[in-house]
């Protein structure tokens, strides 16, 4: 359990708790969806989708359950609207996704399986975007 003041003031962004916790090179998830998705999806868009899935992937993985829907759910506090509502639903799949592969493999293959599983969740239309205004499957 987090200590009162972690909780009281945590860091804001969850890569940086999955990074120091975990095995491997460092992975900043910013850089990892910059290299890899369209600059234009980065906000309501598959981008945005798969960083708020892939972030809460990790923080299940290399933290905790509770600390990461706590974090998640924090951070989105002064979002309103639809823009919080998908962020919301990316993030409750993300968490979905960390727990399976915590429960079946180590750190270090659950680590690598959450990316994957995340991308594959964007192209497959589980995670959700904003279009027009409009929340949609992230493959429409």
């Amino acid at each position: 359990m987090p200590s009162k003041a972690w909780r009281a003031n945590p860091p804001v962004q969850g890569r940086r708790i999955a990074r120091r916790q975990r095995p491997g090179p460092p992975c900043d998830a910013a850089q990892l969806r910059q290299g890899s998705l369209p600059g234009r999806t980065l906000f309501q868009g598959t981008g945005d989708a798969f960083r708020h899935c892939y972030w809460n992937a990790l923080m299940e993985v290399f933290v905790d359950h509770e600390t990461a829907y706590e974090v998640a759910t924090r951070h989105e506090s002064q979002s309103r609207g639809v823009d919080k509502e998908m962020d919301l639903k990316n993030n409750k799949k993300g968490r979905e996704i960390g727990r399976y592969y915590k429960a079946r493999y180590s750190k270090a293959e659950a680590y690598k399986k959450t990316r994957s599983s995340c991308k594959s969740h964007v192209s497959k239309g589980k995670l959700w975007i904003i279009k027009n205004g409009n929340l949609v499957r992230s493959n429409a």
